[in-house]
């Protein structure tokens, strides 16, 4: 984002005080959450309005020369679960709420990532209450993430969580604790749980997917997104609102190196990729119809081919209709 036009700066504090403490299981006290202007922010290239994803050839930008063991590849580094474990996904308790940009461009964000969300999760609700998903925009990512951890050391692990699985309540890992501290554009957090299939019998092990005929899936219950404005300087809103739209409902894998193909590569090697597509590609909204299509009561790895077999026939087929 080319730094042409900046909010007020407004202390971080007030950001803080939005995400609610309920998201630290070790404290009860809730804190009202609503989107405000805070932060500098660079509003370049604001009316380039985003739209959510689509399968017509005419509105996302086509991919083309992506063989099936490279799509395969890709699906394994953004889905990068254990094999034995499970791919989560978001429900219809998706609530998201942005920090940090004045009106109309916290709207904006919130508006697309809505859009995209429902056309993915058809029974998310009109009207939400219940936070979840904190987009949270600042000119130093890594001091406001530091001061996010230190307010909420759990990260929301444990949030809304079904019981069934002890690791729900696990403190996060401390070598990607290490990394979400470093300098880079875009980093996120997702916590999960685990709950059981209907019909599964309350005994079935969290982490086997699979009990007879049913079996357990895994559910995203929170996600913290700290964009640092001048590290993510030089994307257009579009290439920005696309990239968090991802992150968001697929949470890849922090600090990975993505396909030249996908918005993901927007911020390879931490930082701006001159190369990265515009917006969103077929790769893209493939992948994210892929995901939620999916039949979520499987181990990773054989979801993992389940993907990677959808969006091959699909990008494929989405060339073949877009050749005059």
């Amino acid at each position: 984002m080319d730094r042409t036009t900046r909010s007020p700066n407004m202390s971080w504090r007030i950001i803080l005080r939005r995400i609610p403490r309920a998201l630290d299981i070790t404290r009860r006290s809730c804190v009202c959450v609503g989107a405000i202007g805070v932060l500098s922010l660079t509003y370049a290239h604001a009316r380039d309005a985003p739209t959510p994803p689509t399968r017509s050839p005419s509105e996302t930008i086509v991919v083309h020369g992506m063989p099936p063991d490279v799509v395969q590849g890709e699906v394994q580094k953004i889905f990068y679960e254990q094999w034995d474990s499970q791919i989560p996904r978001w429900g219809s308790k998706f609530c998201p709420v942005v920090l940090g940009l004045s009106d109309p461009f916290g709207g904006m964000v919130l508006e697309a990532l809505n859009q995209t969300a429902r056309s993915l999760i058809p029974d998310i609700p009109p009207q939400c209450n219940d936070k979840n998903v904190f987009l949270l925009f600042s000119d130093d990512g890594t001091a406001l993430f530091n001061m996010v951890y230190n307010r909420i050391p759990t990260l929301g692990n444990g949030y809304d969580s079904s019981g069934i699985s002890p690791s729900d309540l696990d403190l996060p890992d401390k070598q990607l604790v290490k990394e979400l501290r470093q300098n880079r554009p875009v980093r996120w957090y997702r916590s999960i749980s685990t709950d059981h299939e209907a019909g599964t019998l309350l005994g079935s092990r969290a982490q086997s997917a699979l009990v007879g005929a049913k079996g357990t899936q895994a559910r995203t219950t929170s996600t913290i997104v700290i964009v640092d404005q001048n590290l993510a300087s030089g994307a257009t809103w579009q290439q920005l609102i696309d990239y968090l739209t991802v992150v968001v409902l697929a949470a890849p894998k922090l600090g990975g190196t993505f396909n030249e193909n996908s918005i993901m590569s927007l911020f390879n090697d931490n930082h701006f990729q001159t190369k990265a597509p515009p917006r969103l590609t077929s790769f893209d909204t493939e992948l994210l119809h892929a995901l939620y299509e999916a039949d979520p009561a499987q181990d990773a790895h054989s979801e993992q081919m389940d993907i990677a077999r959808t969006v091959s026939k699909n990008v494929t087929s989405t060339i073949q209709n877009s050749t005059p």
